[in-house]
């Protein structure tokens, strides 16, 4: 079964927020997890929106690896993109898994490039309670880019007239490249 369970917007913006919304990266979990990023058609410069991307992050650092994805694809970094050419054993533009197609050094050294770049975006970051990326959360404050972060929890429950609703405990945090004292939270959601 798959089972949504982590999403990102993101686009232009600063750390006083998101201005318009260039991509969506949604992490997919079932038997192994998936990234798949995917334009939403609204660009600012009005370039192409190319197709929808699905990456196989490693279950180590799923969370840096939808990160990284982000860097390649939407940040556009050329020293990144380089280095990804030269080390990928296959184009990191198209379908990847990480376990396959690149070693794991190189992606080590990809994932602090991409947490050292300047980043000119701003992310929206929404964590389901039951995602597996959820106790790497604290890797996020060594990235700069303007964040926002929210949990959900939910619950399903029956009522007397047999509907099975959900609820929902939205709990928003956010923190910044200037935040650096602002806690995280204890519990991961």
């Amino acid at each position: 079964m798959y089972t949504l369970t982590a999403h990102i917007l993101i686009g232009p913006g600063n750390v006083d927020g998101l201005r318009i919304p260039t991509h969506a990266l949604y992490l997919i979990e079932q038997q192994a997890p998936t990234w798949s990023l995917v334009p939403t058609g609204i660009d600012p410069q009005g370039s192409p929106a190319a197709g929808r991307l699905d990456w196989t992050p490693t279950t180590e650092d799923l969370l840096e690896d939808g990160l990284l994805m982000l860097g390649l694809h939407v940040g556009g970094f050329p020293e990144l993109q380089k280095r990804a050419d030269q080390w990928f054993t296959r184009s990191w533009r198209g379908e990847v898994n990480l376990a396959c197609d690149i070693a794991i050094d190189p992606l080590k050294e990809l994932h602090a490039m991409n947490r050292a770049q300047d980043w000119q975006h701003h992310l929206v970051i929404a964590v389901l309670s039951r995602c597996e990326a959820i106790e790497r959360l604290h890797v996020l404050r060594q990235y700069h880019f303007g964040m926002d972060l929210c949990s959900f929890r939910a619950g399903r429950y029956k009522t007397a007239e047999g509907f099975n609703p959900v609820t929902c405990d939205l709990s928003p945090f956010s923190f910044h490249d200037d935040d650096d004292d602002a806690p995280l939270p204890d519990e991961p959601f």
